[in-house]
């Protein structure tokens, strides 16, 4: 299965709306990600919640879960939209929160397949209080290749750092 290989670990302040129900008046929410932006080798798989540079505008980030590779096809519930495979280095993206209307979601069902190459990274770890925060379910896969970093690596009490109960 096509992937993309990540070596780093990195902290990111990011709204995570589309990911879930979110209250955007409490405060952001901090990520654990592995990946290295720009960079070559990474591994991504189906299920994975990725971030990736948003395709509307480039400067920013959106976190999404992977729901198709290359080679998948794509089948709209409008049957007025003819099924389509997507290509090589194509991925699609979309939000988990199911409370969300497409234009809301901001995902593959507006801006279409995402290149392979805009994902820099995957969500490991969430922080929204130093109360409230968890592994992120990604696919079997990558929760078992993660399993050490959360467990070594992961500092929860440095995340949590200016974040309210």
């Amino acid at each position: 299965m096509p992937g993309i290989m990540m070596d780093e670990i990195a902290t990111l302040q990011l709204c995570l709306a589309s990911i879930r129900p979110y209250d955007r008046r409490k405060g952001v929410r901090g990520l654990c990600w592995r990946g290295r932006i720009g960079g070559v080798g990474r591994r991504v798989f189906v299920g994975d919640v990725v971030v990736l540079k948003d395709p509307e505008k480039s400067k920013n980030y959106l976190v999404r879960r992977l729901a198709a590779i290359e080679g998948f096809e794509m089948v709209s519930t409008d049957e007025k939209e003819e099924p389509f495979v997507l290509d090589k280095d194509e991925c699609w993206v979309l939000a988990d929160n199911e409370n969300l209307k497409p234009k809301e979601a901001n995902d593959s069902r507006i801006f279409g397949p995402v290149p392979m190459t805009d994902i820099v990274g995957r969500v490991i770890y969430y922080l929204k209080t130093a109360v409230d925060h968890g592994p992120v379910q990604n696919s079997h896969f990558s929760m078992r290749k993660d399993s050490p970093v959360l467990e070594v690596e992961l500092d929860v009490d440095e995340m949590a750092k200016g974040h309210k109960a």
